[in-house]
């Protein structure tokens, strides 16, 4: 089973890591994210998206590739087409500038690289990586702004919110990192956004389950919504809901030893949550809207992880973690579009 081999894989060395200095030069980081995007890129049936994207990239052409909701993903897609690549090798290509992306992310942000592969890889390689991959893409360019934004470089972030949100228009969440990137944290205003977050969410779940909220905002959003819901309209599960509150409250353990980046950073994390809640009327396009601020538990888990100064309490810490990570790795592979594997790059 290479899920779990994977799986261990990560596990094992990231156990090491945070015990001893290991791959100060990165190669075998480097390796296993080329695995990744083997894994991804070189599937063949796997994903709940993969035959959509795949008649997306046989069907597209230059009279119809502006028609599409994702602009610069369908211009790449059309590039790549026009240059003779197969379809294969498209998704390939789109695999390695995620997880190009998601890597260059860690290296620079996270106090651990292989624990937050680790997360990535057991909570959003199926969601980002084998189906909403535009999304996945803009979700990862948002990440790679954040060093932009903690440096106050206005002009970086711009350019890499325009091109989040031509991969999809989750990119446009790259405003509210960062305004409060550059918020002043002081108690009287983290107390206010927990005032305003909890009274938001009990008003606008009110407006948009009455659709109050939706009439009033642009076309373009009101067709996506309808779109989610037309394709499922179920509410959100109280498993799901148990498990993001099993996430959230392991990165909160020592929210008070984050350092300023680190409190901001949970701080998004904490507004991705209420917008959650605020959704909760449609599980789909909570969980396609949440996830792209739930990512941020990559370096939050580790920054949790990286303040228990004894390696036998980080160890176990771990340890715990990684149990439910499994969990949600187990049940994800339960779903027949995603096990057996199947990869285009072993086909005759």
């Amino acid at each position: 089973m290479i899920y779990i081999a994977i799986f261990i894989l990560l596990f094992i060395t990231s156990l090491i890591e945070m015990n001893y200095v290991i791959d100060r030069k990165n190669r075998f980081f480097i390796f296993v994210l080329l695995t990744l995007v083997i894994l991804i890129g070189g599937r063949y049936g796997n994903g709940a998206d993969y035959y959509r994207y795949d008649a997306i990239f046989t069907n597209i052409n230059i009279n119809n590739f502006y028609l599409l909701d994702d602009p610069g993903f369908s211009a790449i897609a059309l590039g790549l087409k026009m240059c003779g690549f197969s379809n294969g090798f498209i998704f390939l290509f789109f695999a390695a500038i995620q997880i190009g992306l998601i890597g260059y992310y860690i290296g620079t942000n996270s106090k651990y690289k292989f624990p937050a592969l680790l997360v990535y890889y057991s909570l959003y390689m199926f969601p980002f990586g084998f189906n909403a991959i535009a999304q996945g893409i803009s979700a990862a360019i948002i990440l790679c702004s954040i060093k932009f934004i903690e440096e106050k470089k206005v002009f970086r972030v711009i350019i890499m919110g325009i091109l989040a949100v031509l991969f999809h228009k989750v990119g446009f969440i790259i405003i509210i990192v960062y305004i409060v990137y550059n918020m002043k944290l002081t108690i009287r205003n983290l107390i206010g956004m927990i005032m305003g977050l909890i009274l938001s969410s009990i008003v606008l779940n009110y407006l948009f389950v009455s659709d109050l909220l939706i009439s009033v905002l642009p076309n373009d959003f009101q067709n996506i919504i309808l779109s989610y819901r037309s394709q499922y309209s179920a509410a959100i599960d109280l498993v799901s809901i148990a498990a993001r509150i099993v996430m959230l409250l392991f990165v909160s353990l020592v929210f008070t030893k984050y350092n300023l980046n680190e409190r901001r950073t949970y701080l998004v994390y904490c507004i991705g949550f209420a917008i959650y809640v605020i959704l909760a009327s449609n599980d789909l396009l909570a969980t396609r809207i949440n996830l792209t601020f739930k990512i941020l538990e990559m370096t939050l888990v580790c920054g949790t992880l990286n303040q228990f100064k004894k390696h036998e309490t980080k160890s176990i810490m771990l340890i715990g973690v990684s149990v439910f990570l499994l969990t949600v790795l187990v049940s994800a592979m339960r779903h027949p579009e995603l096990y057996p594997y199947h990869s285009w790059l072993l086909k005759n």
